[in-house]
């Protein structure tokens, strides 16, 4: 698990990526692009760092729950799980939430 967690960007790393496209995949739904529009600190203390990322697919995409293969051209690939969290004019939103131990 260290190896998957060492590996993950950071908050502050996909902060500096906001606005920018994602490709999402699985073996089992048709691929589609996103776009990051928001990157939130969630929760940080002495034990435990939190924090969620919110991405914008086009209105068509399905709104699946599931883990996926995200692509990106500066952070590299990862396996992220998102859930789809609201829908409107601009778009389905999918929400990604990542939680740390902060283990000393």
């Amino acid at each position: 698990m260290d190896e998957v967690t060492a590996n993950l960007p950071s908050l502050d790393d996909f902060a500096g990526q906001l606005n920018s496209t994602f490709h999402f995949s699985s073996d089992t739904l048709p691929p589609f692009d996103t776009e990051l529009v928001e990157a939130e600190q969630t929760m940080s203390n002495a034990i435990q760092s939190s924090f969620s990322l919110l991405f914008r697919a086009p209105g068509d995409t399905q709104p699946v729950q599931s883990l996926y293969n995200v692509s990106h051209p500066v952070l590299g690939e990862m396996l992220v799980f998102v859930v789809p969290v609201k829908q409107n004019d601009e778009g389905l939103f999918f929400e990604a939430v990542f939680n740390k131990l902060l283990l000393k």
